[in-house]
């Protein structure tokens, strides 16, 4: 056994190796076979100690007799030859000493291998084996092939169990055409027997590696490589399904299979052949051929979600999917016998082929099949609204189109429509509404889809009832009714030279600012965002309230009454003056420019205004100006004289008098005295003078009143040189010089002991007092006396005194006086810059005091005479110290000077004062003229209620601060030396910034948005400015001097911030707090209401509208159902609700207090509602069923669908409530519904009903033609046992040949010669007819070859060959062929050839004919606008000599037009047809088949044509 055998038994030696080596591990040697043959055994052992050799012992377990060897100490291995085969050895080996003692021993058995086989036969039938035959040998389990080959050093063994008494094994893994070497051995257990004898065998030739592909239906191209050694190949052709086979032996390695089925599935067999004429390995392939074109292809619309093209055609065999086109590059495919293109472009002409697919490639196309697509929708719309409430809808015209159809909705749900084959229509359209318009154009292909759709907005309508009211002097309020269609109002106020806009989403409207006394002329115009305005609405005509007056001066013209003069501009108006004052209010009233107010109390101070008065109402009133009348005059008057000189004048005080002046007037003098008291002393009266007493009363303004009072005369003057003389009879005369005047007089002579009186005449200078008691001392006065008789007191007294001389008056002695002591000065005070009070001590005797004023620093000295106790020196120089001192006197003289009393007079009080008051600061700077003397200056300010403020300056001016806001500040300024002040008469007023104000409220209108924001009034205040800030940042102010302010120009959903300030000239309060209000909530915008397409919920958006808290949403139907749903958020849903409903949805949006106007949403439509009462109708001898049903509501159109059982669905469209379902399945029954729909949504299915379709006609027709009998059998199956079949053929000219039959078949007899057929079968179940069969077509003048023989051939092939090298070939044992699939218009020419084994004869003489015209293509036919000629053209078609066109039209009418050459003109076509023109082409002899139909529509009559 070689290397190569142990390797291929190495798994059986050791599986026998353990198991005997388990059997003797009980003794110290081992014992192992190695192999085993069929005359041998090789076994192994291990060493043994002390072994010089071993002895290798075979013994047949079952017979006598053993084989033996011996091998030395060295060798562990050895073998025993010639054994016998398949036969039980026990083997035992013993290891012996070198006296051949045995030391150990052990054993094991083993069968030797069977016998050798012996191969029978090797031979290869396939290139990768060769297979072995051989007879089984007793005992073996397996047998071993071996193969090898020296060629390539191939070497291979292959295991055969076992298992039969004949054994055939195959060797894989060869190579093609390679000689092998084989043998056999068998196999039992690990015993491999010897090889038998080797014999030799060659593989066979490999297969060709075939490529096959269907150039075309009829076609099957196969290709290979050449096979290494082939020197043929042998090609099979077998059409599955068949018997019939078509077999070829050829040296190319191409081959070209023709006339085969279409669509049809074969197998091609190959093998290639060695040149020992030896086949090699077979392959076997499958190919289809292309398959044929499908035929009966319909188009029609399909519905969905998009409009589609769904395409029909019959089943093609050997198609496994099939691809639709159009002529504009869309497709669709599908497995099934229909496809959809979708979506579908408006507005084309299609041509759709359909093209069958496999795996060999794709059929040609089908015949094409025109479609015309539902028209496109007018792209261009446009509203003409010529006259208000007459529109006219335009649109552009469409290609393609019949009819349109325009709608007009309304945004109230209202619908108007109008129908027209033009391009307008016109309809009535009223203000205030938004119209929905969209224009759908129609032709037989349906509806276009939903085109543009513009809306057009009528200007809103004009408001009524608008009330005009005047709600301030300058401020208009207009009022009218909410107005349809208005988003917006322009409130237009035009006056003689001003114009006023106001522009407002409420129905009301304020104009301010007007110009006063002004008729203005307002126009309400609404306006709205799409159409703008209304410029038609009629003006109404409202007057302003007067202008204020301007009061120009004020004038006293008397005590009582002041004359007011006022300029104003007012046309016509009434004024009225009012004075008042805290005593009352006095008016006039006049229709000038002046009245007078009479009755002012004097000394009163009153405020004036005037303001003017019309029909339309008051006037602002003008300016405040203040009115202080002239003091009072006092009451009473008494001029009282005091001395010879002076007299004492008083008077009562007088209402509205700060100081006097009073005047004593004469011709001889005059006497004034300017005071504040209500008595003055006055000097330098001139005795026995007449006066005139005046009094001029000041205020502390400056006013001035005269006072005229009663006269007053001063005394008569006291007599001088007083003398006393003695006469007789103690008779004393007093003697003096009279003034000069006529005066009564009176001598008192008052003494101790007596006193005496004497009246002397009048004008007597003396009188004679007698009985006087001597020895007396007398003081003598004579004195004038007044007109009532009284004595002057003040006339001199002298003393005299009367000695006696006995008893008789003796000497007369004037004594005169004693010097009076000295009197002090006990009180000095400077009351003024000017004046000094005085007083001093009485002293005795004194009749006088003079007093004596006289300056330090030199100057005026001032002397006066006084005697009382008291007095006072004025005209004195301010703050200039005097030295005072006062004598005593009497007629005696004068008594020593007082002690000298130092005085200082006050300073002088300030003579000008003026206030600047600062409005930022909130100082008023007081500002005066310097005083001399003065070292410093305070400024008080005093407020109406008594509060002071002050500042203290050494200049001319000081600030007070801290001033209170609306006050009115009386200012005086008090000049200050070291020890004495001097508060001036001169006062100044200032009014401080008013105060912020107060007490604010605010009123908003939730209909209009206008907001009234009012306060409390203010002091000091012109006019007030009252600003709104929004919250987006927009501010407003408005300006007036009343308290509460109008804003219109508010807008909605805002809050808005109100503050006001107070104007005062260029003063300004600061702001008053802040009040805050909203306005009413925005309209919601972009609101948008849905209904889901399968529910009963409308679901209502919007946008947020500014200030909404919460949100209404209100919706009304067509037939009046209303709806609602509130919402704090931005939608809202209204469940319940009606299919097919048109309905109106408005919302408004809500705050705490205010809800705003209702806003119109989009029209919401729900789904339509499902469709009643449906039903079916079967048509027969059709594909489709008729559907009908009630009109539901809310529906456009409806799609009505047939579903098949396996799910197949057919569908159709209809805006009537009647639809046909097309392309249906014969004798089925389906399950039809329908939809109703709104563009938008679909409405569920309605219930389903049962439609059967019109019975199936036959399928599998097949026409048998007998040329002889000039009749053709037609066959069919699909054979049903109930009812009748007719076959009809037709003829390309419509002749029909037909036969009836209740079985399968029946015969059509009289065929015509040379006519193309087309053969269709008919059912009839006994109600309904089906629709013909697909019809076949047959030739009757297919091409029979046959020949006469002399000697019969085995074979004939006859060979039909065209002048191009084309041909067609077919085989017959007997002596005729037929042939077909021949081309049209072709001449071709037929030989014949006897064959006999792989001879050929020579060809028969040639026989020449003629194939029928090809049928014509591209047929097309245009037609000439307003002509009815009709040119039809078409492609020339081959071996045609001349051509007839046929149009049959959709009512019957038949044209037909005949031409040699490419084109006819018909001429007598009817308007309003569908005509389908086809074209044949005719030879000699024959007429082609018609060509494809197109279809031609032709105009309606007086119509124009596109």
């Amino acid at each position: 056994m070689g290397p190569r055998d142990f390797k291929s038994l190495i798994l059986h030696v050791l599986l026998g190796m353990t198991f005997f080596e388990i059997c003797a591990a009980q003794n110290d040697i081992t014992l192992s076979i190695y192999s085993a043959t069929s005359k041998s055994i090789t076994a192994r052992w291990t060493r043994y100690p002390g072994a010089s050799s071993y002895r290798l012992t075979a013994t047949p377990k079952n017979s006598p007799g053993s084989v033996f060897a011996q091998f030395s100490g060295s060798t562990v291995m050895g073998s025993l030859i010639s054994l016998t085969q398949n036969t039980v050895y026990t083997i035992r080996v013993e290891a012996m000493n070198n006296s051949f003692t045995v030391l150990s021993t052990a054993a094991v058995e083993e069968t030797t291998a069977p016998e050798v086989p012996t191969i029978t036969r090797a031979f290869s039938k396939m290139s990768d084996r060769i297979t072995v035959e051989f007879p089984s040998v007793t005992g073996a389990s397996a047998y071993i092939v071996r193969a090898e080959s020296v060629a390539d050093g191939f070497f291979s063994e292959t295991e055969v169990p076992a298992n039969s008494a004949f054994y055939q094994a195959t060797v894989l893994g060869l190579s093609p055409y390679t000689l092998y070497t084989l043998s056999v051995m068998s196999v039992n257990g690990i015993s491999i027997s010897q090889p038998s004898l080797p014999v030799e065998a060659r593989t066979v030739v490999a297969a060709p590696q075939l490529s096959s592909m269907s150039p075309s239906n009829d076609t099957i191209m196969v290709t290979w490589p050449p096979v290494d050694h082939a020197v043929l190949y042998s090609l099979t052709i077998i059409m599955e399904g068949s018997s019939t086979r078509f077999d070829i032996n050829t040296t190319s390695t191409v081959e070209e299979f023709n006339n085969l089925e279409a669509g049809t599935n074969y197998f091609i067999k190959a093998n290639a052949w060695d040149p020992e004429g030896i086949p090699g390995d077979v392959i076997t392939i499958s190919q289809i051929t292309r398959p044929p074109s499908p035929d009966t292809v319909q188009v029609m619309l399909a519905t969905g979600r998009s409009m589609g093209m769904a395409i029909h055609w019959g089943n093609v065999r050997g198609a496994d999917d099939y691809l639709a086109l159009s002529s504009t590059g869309q497709n669709c495919t599908s497995t099934d016998t229909y496809c959809i293109i979708s979506p579908l472009t408006c507005g084309q002409n299609h041509t759709v082929t359909v093209t069958a697919e496999n795996q060999a490639g794709p059929s040609d196309p089908s015949q094409p099949e025109d479609f015309l697509t539902f028209p496109c929708p007018p792209e261009w719309l446009s509203l003409e609204e010529t006259v208000p409430g007459n529109c006219t809808l335009h649109w552009d015209e469409v290609e393609w189109v019949d009819y349109y159809i325009g709608f007009m909705k309304r945004d109230d749900g209202s619908e108007l429509y109008c129908n027209t084959t033009g391009a307008s229509c016109s309809y009535h359209c009223d203000c205030g509404y938004t119209y929905f318009m969209t224009v759908f154009a129609y032709n037989f292909a349906g509806s276009s889809p939903p085109g543009p759709v513009i809306n057009y907005t009528t200007v809103p309508c004009c408001p009524e009832e608008v009330s005009i009211s005047l709600v301030s002097t300058e401020t208009l309020e207009i009022m009218w009714a909410p107005v349809r269609g208005a988003d917006l109002y322009e409130t237009k106020a035009a006056g003689s030279s001003d114009l006023i806009l106001c522009n407002d989403t409420a129905p009301v409207c304020a104009l301010s600012d007007l110009s006063c006394d002004t008729a203005y002329s307002v126009v309400v115009t609404p306006c709205s965002e799409a159409r703008g305005c209304n410029l038609t609405c009629m003006p109404h005509t409202r007057e302003t309230a007067p202008c204020s007056p301007e009061i120009l001066s004020i004038t006293q013209s008397n005590g009582t009454s002041v004359l007011v003069t006022w300029s104003a501009s007012n046309r016509e108006a009434n004024y009225t003056v009012n004075v008042v004052g805290k005593t009352g209010s006095h008016s006039c009233q006049s229709t000038g420019m002046s009245c007078e107010v009479p009755g002012l109390p004097c000394g009163s101070t009153y405020e004036v205004t005037a303001f003017a008065r019309a029909s339309v109402g008051l006037s602002l009133p003008s300016y405040t100006v203040p009115l202080e009348t002239g003091p009072c005059c006092p009451q009473s008057l008494s001029v009282m004289q005091v001395t010879q000189a002076m007299s004492n004048v008083t008077w009562s005080a007088a209402t509205g008098a700060q100081s006097y002046v009073t005047s004593l007037t004469s011709p001889r003098g005059d006497a004034k005295c300017h005071t504040l008291d209500t008595h003055c002393l006055m000097g330098c009266i001139t005795c026995g003078t007449s006066y005139t007493v005046s009094l001029e009363a000041i205020s502390r303004t400056g006013h001035k009143s005269e006072c005229t009072y009663h006269g007053f005369s001063s005394s008569a003057c006291c007599p001088t040189s007083v003398k006393l003389y003695r006469l007789s009879n103690n008779t004393i005369r007093v003697y003096w010089r009279s003034s000069g005047n006529l005066s009564n007089y009176t001598v008192d002579l008052q003494g101790a002991i007596a006193n005496y009186t004497c009246a002397p005449l009048l004008g007597s200078s003396s009188c004679d007092v007698s009985e006087v008691v001597c020895g007396d001392v007398y003081t003598v006065v004579v004195a004038p006396l007044t007109r009532e008789g009284t004595r002057i007191e003040f006339c001199p007294r002298r003393i005299y005194s009367v000695s006696c001389a006995g008893s008789s008056v003796g000497m007369v002695i004037y004594r005169g006086k004693r010097i009076p002591a000295t009197s002090q000065i006990t009180f000095s005070r400077a009351i003024s810059s000017t004046a000094i009070r005085f007083e001093w001590s009485s002293v005795s005797g004194a009749d006088r005091y003079f007093l004596i004023v006289e300056p330090i620093a030199g100057g005026e000295t001032f002397n006066h005479t006084f005697t009382n106790l008291s007095g006072e020196v004025s005209n004195l120089q301010p703050s200039t110290s005097y030295n005072c001192y006062v004598y005593s006197s009497n007629v005696a003289g004068l008594g020593s000077a007082s002690r000298v009393r130092t005085v200082t007079t006050s300073i002088n009080a300030v003579t000008a004062i003026s206030v600047d008051y600062s409005c930022s600061s909130g100082m008023a700077t007081v500002t005066w003229g310097t005083v001399f003397g003065a070292t410093s200056y305070r400024a008080t300010a005093t407020a109406g209620d008594g509060t002071t403020l002050s500042c203290t300056s050494v200049a001319s001016s000081c600030q007070i601060t801290r001033v209170a806001c609306g006050e009115r500040y009386l200012v005086q300024v008090t000049a200050i030396s070291d020890d004495c002040e001097s508060t001036s008469n001169i006062t100044a007023f200032f009014e401080t910034v008013p105060c912020p104000p107060t007490d604010l409220n605010t009123f908003r209108e939730c209909s209009s948005n206008v907001i009234i924001f009012s306060w409390a009034p203010t002091n000091n205040t012109a006019y007030y400015v009252a600003t709104a800030l929004g919250s987006d940042g927009e501010v407003t102010e408005c300006r007036t001097t009343e308290t509460a302010c109008f804003f219109t120009s508010t807008d909605c959903g805002q809050g808005y911030q109100y503050t006001v300030y107070s104007v005062s000239g260029e003063c300004n309060s600061g702001l008053s707090p802040a009040a805050h209000v909203r306005t009413a909530p925005c309209e919601p915008q972009n609101v948008k209401t849905t209904a889901e397409c399968q529910s009963d919920v409308l679901i209502t958006t919007w946008d947020t509208a500014a200030g909404a808290l919460s949100y209404t949403v209100e919706a009304r139907g067509n037939n009046g159902d209303y709806y609602n749903c509130s919402s704090f958020t931005n939608s809202c849903a209204m469940p319940g609700v009606s299919c097919g409903e048109s309905l109106s949805v408005w919302i408004t949006a809500s705050d705490d207090d205010c809800t705003s106007d209702r806003t119109l949403g989009e029209v919401a439509e729900t789904v339509p509602c499902t469709p009643q009462n449906v039903t079916s109708v079967r048509d027969c001898g059709s594909d489709y069923i008729t559907l009908d049903w009630e009109m539901s509501a809310g529906a456009v159109f409806y799609i009505a669908s047939a579903v098949h059982a396996d799910g197949t669905m057919r569908t159709c469209n209809a805006m009537a409530t009647e639809c046909r379902i097309e392309g249906l399945r014969c004798g089925q029954t389906y399950t039809a519904f329908v939809i109703a729909t709104n563009f938008k949504c679909n409405s569920s299915e309605s219930v389903r009903v049962t439609a059967e379709t019109a019975p199936c006609p036959p399928d599998h027709i097949e026409a048998f033609l007998d040329c002889e009998a000039n009749h053709a059998l037609i066959v069919w199956q699909n054979h049903q046992s109930m009812g009748s079949y007719t076959a009809i053929a037709e003829d390309a000219h419509g002749g029909l040949l037909s036969c009836s039959t209740t079985s399968n078949n029946c015969i059509i007899p009289e065929l015509k010669c040379g006519q193309q057929y087309a053969v269709s079968v008919t059912h009839h179940d006994g109600t309904c007819s089906s629709l013909p069969s697909t019809a076949i077509q047959m030739d009757s003048g297919e091409l029979m070859v046959g020949w006469d023989v002399s000697i019969p051939g085995q074979n004939y092939t006859t060979i039909v060959s065209d002048g191009n090298g084309e041909r067609i070939s077919c085989n017959s044992s007997e002596t005729h062929c037929r042939l077909s699939g021949l081309e049209c218009g072709t001449s071709y020419m037929v030989v014949v050839f006897s064959v006999n084994g792989t001879c050929k004869s020579m060809p028969s003489s040639d026989v020449v004919f003629q194939e029928a015209p090809c049928v014509p293509t591209n047929v097309t036919a245009e037609r000439t606008c307003g002509e009815s000629m009709v040119t039809v053209h078409w492609e020339a078609s081959r071996g045609a000599l001349r051509y007839t066109a046929v149009a049959v039209g959709s009512g019957g009418h038949r044209s037909e037009c005949s031409s040699n050459s490419t084109a006819c003109n018909m001429a007598d076509l009817l308007c309003g047809q569908v005509y389908t023109i086809g074209v044949v082409a005719v030879d000699d002899n024959c007429t082609s088949p018609q060509s494809q139909l197109m279809t031609l529509r032709t105009g309606r009559e007086g119509a124009g044509t596109r």
